[in-house]
């Protein structure tokens, strides 16, 4: 089976390469690129055609929720799994509203990412602002090692910065 082709999207350098880092464990997932801002995020979906685009949700060109109607326009294909700090119902309905797939709290990145991945990537359609609000993706399961897996990866890059 085909891996899931990934495109991350964060204004931050530092969080890209860990996130980079602690995808590249799984060999059914493949990151084809990265970008920093929603418009780069918006052309490379276009270009790559990633089955899923891992969307920061604080972006400093313009906001995720502007960026989702548009990546959804132009690459009706793709799922959206939406990163966030800002883990509140308001924005988790207003992601979802405007057409993200999936949600996950940086905070839990390491319990639900992966699984959240999975799940989006099996659905045969992409969200559309009628979707129901999910709080959170389903679990499927090894939450501790997906944490030490990304504390890991963590580690390392931060070691071999120093």
């Amino acid at each position: 089976m085909a891996p899931t082709n990934l495109l991350l999207v964060d204004d931050n350098l530092q969080f890209l390469g860990i996130l980079r880092r602690f995808l590249q464990q799984y060999d059914d997932l493949a990151v084809l690129d990265n970008a920093l801002d929603s418009n780069d995020a918006i052309a490379k979906a276009r270009q790559l055609k990633p089955d899923v685009i891992l969307l920061d949700l604080s972006m400093k060109d313009i906001s995720s929720l502007e960026a989702i109607p548009r990546l959804r326009a132009d690459a009706p294909h793709v799922r959206i799994v939406v990163l966030t700090l800002m883990d509140t119902t308001a924005y988790r309905n207003a992601a979802f509203a405007r057409g993200a797939d999936g949600f996950v709290s940086k905070v839990a990145i390491s319990v639900d990412l992966v699984p959240a991945i999975r799940n989006t990537a099996n659905h045969s359609e992409p969200a559309s602002a009628a979707k129901p609000n999910v709080s959170r993706p389903i679990s499927l399961g090894e939450p501790a090692r997906y944490s030490l897996d990304f504390e890991n990866a963590v580690k390392s890059i931060l070691e071999a910065e120093q």
